[in-house]
């Protein structure tokens, strides 16, 4: 993001921001977007990446406007006073569009965390826009159970017929117990629940709105 998002093609130019972004400890997709927008209110030059790292060195001297930058998209259009937040449940919208990717929209509109591209990735039927709720709702409860059980997705051997016996395996053979895939299915969806409740109680849906107001126009 610190890239596509900004215009900046040199590839040096891009990883020098992005070890800035170590040093600080800061997000790249999150800063990638929060600069994004306040490069459309002129704050920086789009596709200039002195520019860019001017705006970044913000944050390490401590101006007003680089304590807004480090809080991410949501805080920096609010401290310009923009309206066009590009951010489900005040997280930036990665790289992984929902336009393109029809199914991601339905992820970061009803996941508990929003826009987070690891929370069900649906790129089964990218481009469909019927069955969109289904192919969400399967690959959120995919994440959900890998992310529980502390197993990365990509790690899954291929040829697996379902993930969830071959999980159900690895925790039977682990604690010498009986597994099944539908036991493991229900530690997926109960994740989810888990997760919606904590929000709900929270009250996080009264500090953030369920989707952008420009993605409805």
């Amino acid at each position: 993001m610190l890239g596509t998002n900004l215009g900046i093609s040199d590839p040096d130019a891009i990883a020098r921001l992005k070890f800035i972004c170590d040093d600080l400890g800061i997000d790249f997709i999150e800063i990638g977007s929060a600069m994004g927008v306040a490069a459309s209110a002129d704050k920086m030059k789009m596709g200039d990446a002195e520019s860019a790292m001017k705006l970044l060195m913000e944050i390490e001297q401590g101006t007003e406007f680089g304590y807004a930058l480090a809080n991410g998209v949501v805080s920096t259009a609010k401290a310009l006073n923009i309206s066009r937040v590009p951010a489900f449940k005040g997280q930036a919208i990665p790289a992984h569009d929902p336009r393109a990717v029809k199914g991601m929209g339905v992820t970061y509109a009803t996941s508990p965390m929003g826009a987070d591209h690891t929370a069900g990735l649906t790129y089964r039927i990218p481009t469909q826009k019927t069955g969109q709720v289904a192919n969400s709702l399967r690959s959120q409860v995919q994440a959900a159970t890998c992310d529980t059980l502390g197993y990365c997705l990509n790690s899954i051997p291929g040829g697996q017929a379902s993930i969830y016996a071959f999980l159900g395996d690895l925790l039977s053979a682990r604690y010498g117990l009986k597994v099944t895939h539908e036991d493991v299915f229900e530690i997926g969806k109960q994740t989810l629940r888990d997760e919606l409740r904590f929000n709900e109680g929270a009250e996080f849906s009264k500090i953030y709105e369920r989707y952008p107001a420009f993605i409805r126009t």
